[in-house]
């Protein structure tokens, strides 16, 4: 079911293998709603590489985190 509303979440974890377990569980508990999750919207990336996050843009570059408005 689709609905013209989205729910924006960010989740961290320690690795790619953890997100993507992460991921599965999200997918599991949204579908007992009869909800889905986007696969076109939903990404798992390395923090260093960086994710816009509702017009904002956020990355780790040289142990900072860097916050600003995304491009």
């Amino acid at each position: 079911m689709k609905f013209p509303w989205a729910t924006h979440l960010v989740v961290t974890a320690s690795s790619e293998e953890l997100a993507r377990e992460i991921k599965e569980l999200i997918r599991a508990s949204l579908k007992k709603r009869s909800l889905e999750l986007s696969e076109e919207n939903t990404l798992i990336t390395h923090i260093d590489y960086g994710f816009d996050f509702l017009g904002w843009n956020f990355r780790k570059h040289e142990g900072k985190l860097l916050i600003k408005i995304a491009m």
